[in-house]
């Protein structure tokens, strides 16, 4: 498996065919996705977007991007927030994952001081990153209006 640092516009079109199944697996909610990809561009460009990509062959199997930015309340830490992370489920051994997010780590360290995750209730995957050191922190409650 490759795993790289990439423009989030040039894997686009990867990213699009499995952006569908991607929310079938996590989402509750109906609306349709409608990205707004030219504020990811900008935020990418501003240097507040990073965004990963795993192939194996030629075969797209996954992407993951995060937020960089300064955090509000402590004003030396800088926070990689998780946007997205997705594998496909042929993909999904826990040796792929693992190093993926041992890949992501590397690559935000020089960037960030802290990794967050924001993990869908529906496809719970915090027991893959238990053993990487993760711990919980946070609880996000929603409620469309």
């Amino acid at each position: 498996m490759d795993f790289k640092r990439e423009l989030i516009y040039d894997f686009l079109d990867d990213l699009l065919l499995l952006a569908d199944q991607h929310k079938a697996e996590v989402s509750n909610v109906a609306r349709p996705l409608s990205p707004r990809w030219d504020r990811y561009a900008a935020l990418e460009q501003s240097g507040h977007l990073v965004c990963f990509t795993v192939r194996s062959e030629k075969d797209f199997a996954g992407y993951a991007c995060f937020f960089i930015d300064a955090d509000i309340h402590h004003e030396t830490q800088v926070n990689a927030i998780c946007d997205v992370l997705y594998l496909k489920p042929e993909y999904r051994n826990g040796f792929a994952f693992k190093r993926f997010i041992r890949f992501i780590e590397a690559e935000l360290k020089p960037l960030a001081d802290r990794i967050s995750f924001n993990i869908k209730i529906k496809k719970d995957f915090r027991p893959l990153l238990y053993p990487l050191g993760y711990v919980d922190d946070e609880v996000i409650v929603t409620k469309s209006l």
